[in-house]
């Protein structure tokens, strides 16, 4: 502000008297825009973010409280005697009973049983159903040939060859072998199948120009480790493997 003498007959520059005018405005914009817009939108939630990285401790929270429910409720419907140990036992009965076994062996000696069931079981499947995945993906006639009927088998589920694979190979560890090789094989074809659909047909294009031949192309395509191995992992958990354990 500038000071203006009362007796003070002489004429106020121009620059002055824009600043005296211009000054009261200045401060009620400044006032203004200090104020919270009345339709501005609020922070969003990290919670219901799409596809967005959280933080770290919400993430974590989250993983605890998955786990810690779970148990808080089983807890409290066993040692409430709302459900009897017959049907759901506390969880300090389940802790005994894994211990005694651990202890006796019987625990050690069932897991690698059933480990090893289902290690030849699927890698049997692996070893013959991935040749014929990659021909089913890469030929469309062998696709026309082969895939209506494994679409058609991997919804049959695995238990129900039981019956015949015991009428068939017997009750020894072949017959249990084989139920695994049944609840893989299926999915494995059409999984790597669909795997090598995914590659673009531009890079199939692309090395063809740059003089490779179809037999260049077809192996190309099975060393595309990331499908491949990305189609059996997933492929892997989609069936029973452990239906003997």
């Amino acid at each position: 502000m500038i000071a203006i003498g009362i007796n003070d007959s002489s004429p106020l520059p121009i620059s002055a008297m824009k600043t005296i005018v211009n000054e009261p405005i200045n401060q009620s914009k400044r006032t203004t825009d200090q104020r919270p817009h009345p339709n501005r939108k609020k922070r969003r939630s990290f919670f219901w973010q799409i596809r967005t990285p959280i933080p770290y401790r919400l993430y974590y929270s989250m993983v605890a409280l998955s786990i810690t429910i779970p148990l808080l409720a089983w807890s409290l419907l066993t040692y409430s005697g709302f459900v009897e140990p017959l049907f759901m036992p506390t969880p300090t009965a389940v802790l005994k009973s894994g211990y005694d076994l651990l202890q006796s062996g019987k625990l050690i000696n069932d897991v690698s049983v059933s480990v090893n069931r289902i290690t030849w079981g699927f890698l049997i499947s692996a070893v013959i159903s991935i040749p014929i995945g990659l021909l089913i993906g890469t030929f469309k006639s062998i696709e026309g040939l082969l895939e209506p009927i494994a679409g058609l088998m991997r919804y049959m589920p695995a238990a129900a060859f039981i019956p015949l694979i015991i009428l068939w190979i017997g009750l020894g560890e072949p017959s249990k072998i084989a139920i695994i090789f049944l609840g893989s094989f299926f999915y494995n074809i059409l999984m790597i199948a669909d795997a090598v659909k995914f590659i673009p047909l531009d890079l199939i294009k692309t090395a063809y120009t740059l003089g490779a031949t179809r037999r260049d192309v077809f192996f190309m395509l099975s060393f595309r480790q990331r499908y491949l191995i990305s189609s059996i992992r997933f492929a892997s958990t989609l069936r029973e493997p452990g239906i003997l354990w």
